[in-house]
């Protein structure tokens, strides 16, 4: 089973809320494929809001899905750096996991 959650203001637009609930379902719906396509399972992901349980101010959106995490990020070993030009990187010390100072 997978599961995710997201925070929102309580007084968020409903615009807000249904970006919201969408990044629910696409973030959950993406781990369950091996090509990572957002679109393969979100018919199966469960959303629903729940009050923020420790702010009253927040709303949360949460989701479930009935399926394991088989996104290829997620493998052990998954170098999320292979591929990506050195030079580019290079630009980006914090990428790499080094801090702006050397």
């Amino acid at each position: 089973m997978l599961e995710y959650q997201r925070d929102i203001p309580l007084s968020s637009t409903d615009e807000a809320l249904e970006v919201t609930k969408q990044h629910v379902r696409d973030h959950l719906a993406s781990l369950a494929d091996a090509d990572d396509d957002p679109t393969t399972h979100a018919k199966d992901v469960r959303v629903w809001t729940a009050a923020h349980p420790d702010n009253p101010g927040l709303l949360r959106v949460e989701g479930s899905l009935e399926a394991e995490a088989v996104a290829p990020y997620l493998e052990p070993g998954h170098d999320h750096l292979e591929g990506v030009d050195l030079e580019l990187l290079a630009q980006f010390p914090a990428a790499m996991g080094l801090s702006d100072h050397g």
